[in-house]
């Protein structure tokens, strides 16, 4: 289930937030997931700033699933695998 991107990132103004999504580009479908660090202007418009992020680098987002504390994005780092902080 999506979050609302407003509800993510409530109280987080003046600091910058991490981001973790799903991703996915076509031909062939190839799906991954991620953690992105974002700057502070950005973190009062997570959906467009991942995904903006995401499309220079030839993926579509699928969905934010979280904002999470500096210390929570680094306890996901094998998770997200080559794919943390890479966008």
């Amino acid at each position: 289930m999506a979050v609302p991107a407003t509800a993510l990132v409530a109280g987080m103004a003046g600091a910058s937030c991490f981001v973790e999504y799903k991703a996915k580009q076509d031909d062939p479908l190839r799906l991954h997931y991620g953690i992105v660090e974002l700057d502070d202007d950005e973190c009062d418009r997570v959906e467009d700033a991942v995904a903006e992020r995401l499309e220079a680098g030839g993926w579509t987002l699928l969905t934010v699933m979280d904002t999470l504390k500096e210390k929570e994005a680094h306890e996901r780092k094998d998770d997200a695998g080559t794919y943390f902080l890479r966008y």
